[in-house]
């Protein structure tokens, strides 16, 4: 955890002074979210918690740095696990893209509690299936 926080300041720095190296490739976010659901399991298991991840069948390969975006797709579940009580439910939803925006949307939810997280990759980062 140590060297996560440690790395993620790392690169704050780098953003802030311009020395981020980035590596685009082309990758599936679908792909991703169910790899990082995977590494996170045994959260999940801890708290007793019920993780529904649905999406729609025309989602569009992601440009874009694999390994940032799967940082913040992992920010964004490791929250939701942390956040949502034992016994809870989170739902993860990728939806194709509606306007410039891809969406992720991570919800949680036990009785009223309600919190809501996304990630919105605009149109530069995708491409619709079979361009």
């Amino acid at each position: 955890r140590m060297i996560r926080l440690v790395s993620a300041l790392l690169d704050i720095s780098r953003i802030e002074s311009g020395r981020l190296h980035l590596d685009p490739s082309a990758f599936q976010l679908s792909a991703i979210i169910s790899d990082v659901l995977k590494d996170l399991q045994s959260q999940v298991e801890k708290k007793n918690l019920k993780v529904r991840f649905s999406r729609t069948v025309d989602i569009p390969t992601i440009l874009a740095d694999e390994k940032m975006i799967r940082q913040v797709v992992l920010n964004l579940i490791s929250n939701a696990i942390k956040y949502t009580p034992e016994q809870g439910k989170i739902l993860i939803k990728l939806s194709s893209p509606v306007g410039t925006c891809l969406t992720v949307i991570c919800r949680s939810a036990l009785l009223t509690l309600r919190t809501r997280s996304w990630l919105c990759l605009p149109r530069p980062y995708w491409s619709k299936p079979g361009m």
